[in-house]
């Protein structure tokens, strides 16, 4: 399946869509830059700040305008784990709405997708870090490296700890294995 990836946001989600685009790679989906020629297309959205909401609506609306009418529509990321109901009920176009915590369960519902059949997977179980199988989008010589994901304040004006759950760190062994890997396949 081809797939195309637009990423709103955050250098956080830039880099969960490099994750998953990696798990779909590994399963034998092929990442395309051209959302026309698209099988599937994945809007990983942002839903931290109203404009950031609006922007990902748009996006999403956009994409449900244009793809190729036989295309599968997922929307994913921070405004689907913060909105996720509401999004399911008022745009109808959406055929597969994932929160942030349930990208190790994309190349299954993909392969597995009917037409007509929606689905919504909003879960607040942490996924499993797979960086090895990351997908570094545009040139290699830089990348993130996320050392922790969510946060335990539960601050009156952020919604973090609601999307992105409580606060977790990765291991120093962790980040060092992933941060050679990087340093090995070309980043400075």
């Amino acid at each position: 399946m081809k797939i195309y990836i637009e990423t709103l946001g955050c250098p956080k989600n830039e880099n969960d869509s490099e994750l998953f685009g990696g798990r779909l790679a590994h399963s034998g989906h092929q990442i395309i830059e051209e959302p026309m020629s698209a099988d599937a297309i994945i809007v990983n959205t942002c839903g931290f700040i109203n404009d950031a909401k609006q922007e990902s609506i748009d996006m999403i609306l956009e994409m449900a305008r244009t793809k190729n009418p036989e295309a599968i529509l997922v929307v994913s990321g921070c405004l689907t784990q913060r909105f996720g109901d509401e999004l399911y009920l008022e745009i109808p176009e959406i055929d597969i709405i994932l929160g942030v915590n349930d990208y190790d369960k994309l190349p299954d519902l993909l392969s597995a997708f009917q037409a007509g059949k929606r689905q919504k997977h909003l879960s607040h179980t942490p996924n499993p870090d797979d960086w090895h199988l990351r997908r570094i989008k545009g040139q290699m010589y830089r990348a993130t490296l996320k050392i922790a994901e969510g946060c335990d304040n539960c601050c009156t004006y952020c919604v973090i700890p609601k999307i992105r759950g409580h606060f977790r760190s990765r291991t120093k062994e962790d980040l060092m294995e992933e941060a050679t890997w990087l340093a090995q396949n070309g980043c400075k």
